[in-house]
């Protein structure tokens, strides 16, 4: 389906004067000319992406059993995200669809991190003089996505490509530390000016090795006019949510639940 036919249908569900749920976050027509794996009916579009390492389902719909029937279509295994502060509204729906849930997202964050990398915070008393990690180079893509496949669910994850990780090393966003020429902790993260976003955490050795990454990461944000730092973690990971915590991090109600159409 091309980019003026995805347009038009999307336009003309929306146009109906229903209500209308979608996960559709992507500017279709900042797309033109491109051919979409996508189907549609009067009611609903939906549309199938290649992401993180796992096929994704977008849509909108105006009508949920309409929803729940193009979904039961859906025979490859497939994922959708639904990110909200009430993001299981469509559950019933996905449910007939043959979709159910895997895991429960929640984003945590800190408005100001200026308390937690204060002299007085207990990250900075216990990890402040710890100097570990350095930026990956290109040819330890193979190893940390390896590392990254075996520990954690793309589904959930959005893990890269290895050619999308081996982008993320040229820009200097994975730091990591090594011992013994292995990868033992990885911190894969995206600064811009005013946000700093944990995208992936690993470590298999010393809480210091990880936090001394993180804090010398922070402080070169903080330093730049950055304050802002977020992270989405699963509702039953209290380790992260432990870890997390001392970074002055809180969910902040915003969730993502991924549903899969296969265990």
């Amino acid at each position: 389906m091309q980019t003026e036919e995805l347009v038009e249908r999307w336009n003309a569900i929306r146009a109906q004067g229903k209500s209308v749920y979608t996960n559709l976050y992507r500017n279709i027509a900042s797309f033109p000319a491109q051919e979409w794996d996508a189907t549609a009916s009067e009611l609903t579009l939906c549309l199938f992406l290649f992401e993180g390492g796992a096929r994704r389902v977008q849509f909108v719909t105006s009508d949920s059993d309409d929803l729940a029937r193009m979904l039961a279509a859906v025979k490859e295994p497939a994922a959708i995200d639904m990110v909200g502060r009430n993001p299981s509204a469509l559950a019933g729906a996905l449910a007939k669809g043959g979709f159910h849930p895997i895991a429960q997202m929640q984003r945590w964050a800190n408005r100001d991190i200026s308390a937690a990398l204060g002299g007085n915070g207990i990250i900075n008393k216990t990890y402040g003089n710890i100097n570990s990690g350095g930026v990956a180079r290109e040819d330890d893509a193979r190893q940390i996505l390896d590392i990254y496949r075996k520990t954690f669910d793309t589904r959930i994850s959005h893990l890269p490509s290895l050619g999308e990780l081996k982008e993320n090393i040229d820009h200097g966003e994975v730091v990591i530390h090594r011992e013994a020429g292995r990868i033992r902790t990885i911190l894969q993260r995206t600064i811009e000016p005013k946000r700093f976003y944990i995208h992936q955490v690993y470590n298999d050795g010393e809480k210091a090795w990880l936090h001394g990454i993180i804090l010398s990461e922070l402080r070169r944000y903080y330093a730049q006019g950055g304050r802002y730092l977020y992270a989405w973690i699963q509702d039953t990971n209290i380790a992260s949510q432990k870890m997390h915590a001392k970074y002055g991090m809180a969910p902040d109600g915003l969730w993502d639940v991924v549903y899969a159409n296969c265990p």
